[in-house]
């Protein structure tokens, strides 16, 4: 993406979201939009293509220099499970029942098996979630890794 194809504002605008937790209205006033309609002006910047492009490009430019994949993430949030189910996340040894939730629920999203249903939107049922556990976390043994 050519740096040439935003304006000054859209540049500061990407930053500013990029900077703030991806917060398109507190983003646009930063660069400077008017006040008086910046939630319909944020939501316009942020579905116009070359913003997009670049907020994008940005966002895979960082997580490239970090090093971050796909298969760390999952790996990551399968040891922040299993320290909740083996107590370590809390001083008294109990299992951090709200961590390990979150945790296999963040996991369940990131490889789609977390896609409500058309049929259980109103109910917001959740029982169809399943974990995948990554291949190099499994033991072969009768351990509590499986």
């Amino acid at each position: 993406m050519k740096d040439e194809q935003l304006t000054d504002k859209q540049k500061i605008f990407i930053k500013a979201y990029l900077a703030n937790g991806f917060n398109a209205t507190q983003a646009a006033l930063t660069a400077g939009y008017s006040n008086k309609h910046t939630d319909k002006i944020a939501s316009e910047l942020i579905r116009k293509t070359r913003v997009r492009a670049a907020i994008d490009a940005e966002i895979n430019r960082v997580a490239k220099k970090l090093e971050i994949t796909f298969e760390k993430k999952l790996n990551l949030l399968w040891e922040c499970a299993q320290d909740c189910k083996a107590g370590a996340a809390t001083k008294e040894g109990y299992v951090n029942a709200s961590g390990l939730v979150s945790a296999v629920a963040e996991l369940n999203k990131m490889q789609g098996h977390y896609a409500q249903k058309d049929s259980d939107k109103d109910n917001d049922s959740r029982s169809d979630a399943v974990v995948i556990i990554p291949d190099n976390k499994r033991e072969t043994d009768e351990g509590d890794n499986v």
